[in-house]
């Protein structure tokens, strides 16, 4: 069976103990500022920081739009820090996305934005992953944001399919949002 390969792919990664780790296994520069071609030969960027897409007039995404004219799907597949809006903080997810580390969630909307305004025919599809612990107002705040229905929400013990227990939620705006098998 061949897969086919996606046309460009665009990595944003803050944490700097997990920067080398994604480096190795995807073939890219940890000091790469341009794109470049991954292990795969596909073109790929490596941002350290996520609000690099939208920086300068979304400066990464129009170069991404230029080089590959053709694309009208695209795939967000990410998560934002959790540590604000789990109910295992000190705080409660009281801070939520407003908070230091979750307030990175917002990238999300606004790549989407970004894409459909330079790109008017474009289909997003999108899964965010995120604390299973997390605050019910967190997660209506994040659906209503996405403007995403309450079926496009999903709590998934992620041992049904790994080895490792733990209740994540998943939102996706797919019709047919499932657990995966």
């Amino acid at each position: 069976i061949t897969q086919a390969l996606p046309a460009a792919v665009v990595f944003a990664e803050m944490d700097e103990k997990i920067r080398p780790l994604v480096a190795d296994l995807h073939g890219l520069s940890l000091n790469a500022t341009a794109w470049m071609k991954n292990k795969d030969g596909v073109d790929s960027i490596y941002l350290k920081d996520v609000w690099s897409l939208v920086d300068n007039q979304a400066l990464v995404l129009r170069q991404l739009l230029v080089a590959h004219p053709e694309v009208i799907n695209f795939v967000i597949i990410g998560g934002s820090p959790c540590q604000d809006l789990t109910i295992m903080n000190k705080l409660k997810g009281l801070l939520g996305v407003t908070g230091d580390r979750s307030q990175h969630f917002h990238i999300f909307p606004a790549i989407i934005q970004h894409l459909q305004v330079m790109r008017p025919a474009v289909r997003v599809f999108l899964t965010l992953e995120n604390a299973g612990s997390m605050q019910q107002r967190q997660l209506a705040y994040m659906r209503n944001i996405l403007q995403l229905e309450a079926a496009n929400a999903k709590k998934i013990d992620s041992g049904t399919w790994g080895e490792v227990r733990r209740n994540r939620w998943f939102l996706g705006n797919t019709n047919k949002f499932v657990a995966p098998v």
